[in-house]
């Protein structure tokens, strides 16, 4: 069983790719569980993490 939970899309604002690219290279090598990951937005290093305001953007970009 391939297992790979960790993943950030590029709201994290330190990862690259887009979320079809990773869920198609996912598939590719055939991981069966595959997940996203990012850090979700709080009142803390910003620079680090998503914004309050995008995770709507988030959540429908990675249920798409």
């Amino acid at each position: 069983m391939k297992v790979d939970l960790h993943n950030h899309s590029l709201l994290c604002n330190h990862a690259t790719g887009r979320v079809n690219e990773f869920v198609e290279a996912a598939i590719a090598c055939g991981t069966e569980f595959f997940g996203f990951a990012d850090h979700a937005p709080m009142h803390y290093d910003p620079s680090y993490r998503m914004r309050f305001d995008q995770m709507d953007l988030y959540e429908s970009g990675i249920r798409e």
